[in-house]
């Protein structure tokens, strides 16, 4: 064989691995046995409240006649997703109700392939921080409604530190948004924002996240979701 030709053949070859390696960098591993925890500080108007995320990935399963990956958390929810040459999605979760369990179809595109700095996409999300229960309200208030999301990836070399540890070479995710509404009651008409920022580290996952969700009205005006990573285990 000629000597070019095979010179050519293998610089090609490591091309290409390098660009696979590249772009299978697993930013959202699936495979089982992992474990993430996670401390969560969640801040709304009725003030700040500490708790614990733990997931574990499982082997998969058959939902609805296709394979998924399965996490699930501490409380035994099962959490599905499904990772396609397009993109990585959650498609919902499984709750025990009674003595019968259920699954809640919720698909919401968590990456766009290939991950790239600049890429971007859309989904839409729901409030969930904006809420009061305290006085003066006599039952519990809080808006719950769907915001349209712009996705983008920032950059993919960010540092981060988290309680577990410094990760780098992370995926930086921002998620903007916001709609008009009439919310009602004594809040009345106003926009709701929301912004999420989020850091995925490869071969780890998700390390830190920031959502905060706002209004103009001073008697709702914002709550905030802190998400960081405190050990991971393989």
């Amino acid at each position: 064989m000629n000597i070019r030709y095979v010179s050519c053949l293998i610089i090609t070859s490591l091309q290409l691995a390098s660009c696979s390696i590249e772009s299978n960098t697993n930013y959202f591993p699936l495979e089982e046995g992992l474990t993430w925890r996670y401390q969560v500080t969640k801040t709304t108007r009725d003030g700040v409240r500490q708790q614990k995320y733990i997931y574990t990935s499982l082997p998969e399963k058959i939902v609805n006649k296709e394979t998924v990956a399965v996490r699930q958390s501490v409380d035994g929810t099962l959490l599905y997703y499904r990772d396609t040459e397009e993109g990585l999605s959650y498609i919902g979760k499984e709750i025990q109700s009674g003595i019968e369990r259920e699954f809640h179809e919720d698909e919401h595109l968590i990456f766009s392939y290939p991950l790239k700095n600049g890429s971007q996409w859309q989904d839409i999300t729901l409030t969930k921080l904006l809420v009061k229960t305290g006085p003066p309200q006599i039952t519990n208030f809080k808006i719950v409604v769907q915001i349209p999301l712009e996705i983008s990836i920032d950059s993919t070399d960010d540092t981060v530190s988290v309680p577990a540890g410094k990760f780098h070479h992370c995926i930086k995710l921002t998620k903007k948004g916001a709609e008009f509404i009439d919310a009602g009651n004594y809040i009345g008409r106003t926009i709701v924002r929301v912004k999420e920022t989020s850091w995925y580290a490869p071969g780890v996952g998700l390390v830190k996240s920031i959502r905060e969700e706002t209004t103009e009205k001073k008697a709702l005006d914002k709550g905030q979701l802190v998400i960081e990573l405190e050990l991971f285990e393989d």
